[in-house]
């Protein structure tokens, strides 16, 4: 893990390549505001390394002693994933006999693999960075349980099959054009899965009304 110092100024140089992105109009705004909300959230270098432009160097980067390549030949360079790999917009979460658990702050790929085999998978995506458009979720229970819960400032799309099981979406607001959406599909094979949309973490029942009655105005 890095010194403090280092990994501050680590966000502080992938803040600043970001905004350079933006600048240059690399990168629309809502790509920008969820990049820049992972980096200000990290907590180590892996986590600013997923939101870091390929340009943005480390804070600190060792250098390599080595002999001078030879004439004709090009330099070594270190090697390094492709921007844009579809293979980083994947996740998987897996819980086989035991439990997984994804809540608080953390950021959604854009498709996501959820298998719980005689286990249980918690998802939250109430306090998530979520990707402006569709981030999709493919479930499986087999003999265990998926819980899913997102906030009610996005739209859900759940397309599920329970065989001696059930695959059950709880909603009570209807979808609104240009919010992100969560889709999620499915098979709960003797097993549950339970899609539900509920409040903020300890957001009260009065700014719970405030918030719906400045949506209906």
């Amino acid at each position: 893990m890095a010194r403090p110092d280092l990994l501050e100024q680590e966000r502080r140089e992938t803040l600043a390549a970001l905004d350079r992105l933006l600048d240059d109009r690399r990168i629309d705004e809502g790509e920008h505001r969820r990049r820049t909300e992972v980096a200000r959230r990290a907590l180590d270098e892996t986590e600013l390394a997923a939101v870091r432009p390929a340009e943005a160097p480390l804070a600190e980067a060792p250098r390599v002693e080595g002999p001078s390549p030879e004439p004709g030949l090009a330099a070594p360079t270190p090697a390094t994933a492709p921007h844009g790999d579809p293979a980083d917009e994947r996740g998987y979460v897996f819980a086989c006999m035991g439990g997984s658990v994804r809540k608080g702050p953390w950021e959604p790929p854009e498709l996501l693999y959820a298998i719980a085999c005689m286990g249980g998978i918690e998802l939250d995506f109430r306090q998530a960075a979520m990707l402006e458009g569709v981030t999709e979720v493919q479930v499986f229970a087999l003999m265990g349980g998926i819980n899913i819960t997102v906030p009610e400032d996005i739209d859900v799309e759940v397309n599920g099959f329970g065989f001696m099981g059930a695959f059950d979406h709880v909603s009570k607001h209807a979808p609104e054009p240009g919010r992100p959406l969560l889709r999620i599909k499915g098979l709960a094979l003797m097993g549950g899965v339970s899609v539900k949309v509920k409040p903020q973490p300890g957001q009260s029942a009065g700014a719970r009304l405030a918030k719906r009655f400045r949506e209906l105005v």
